[in-house]
């Protein structure tokens, strides 16, 4: 099949652009580094917040989130 320089042409610039887009997201700029104390107590106070725009009873404590483990069971 025969092509014309000018297509040729184009598809070089549009591979070229492309890898250097592709280069650029992957070498790009790191997540900023945080303080999980600082995001906890920034989160704790948006929810007091928005429990107070509700008008809810009360503040309710943080949890861990974690399940008590379940009771042993002895074989038999």
């Amino acid at each position: 099949m025969f092509k014309s320089p000018q297509a040729e042409s184009g598809l070089s610039v549009a591979a070229v652009a492309a890898g250097n887009f592709a280069l650029n997201v992957w070498n790009g700029a790191p997540y900023p580094s945080t303080d999980p104390d600082t995001v906890a107590q920034r989160l704790k106070d948006r929810s007091d917040e928005v429990y107070d725009c509700f008008a809810l009873p009360g503040k309710y404590p943080a949890e861990s989130g974690r399940s008590p483990p379940a009771p042993a069971t002895t074989g038999g």
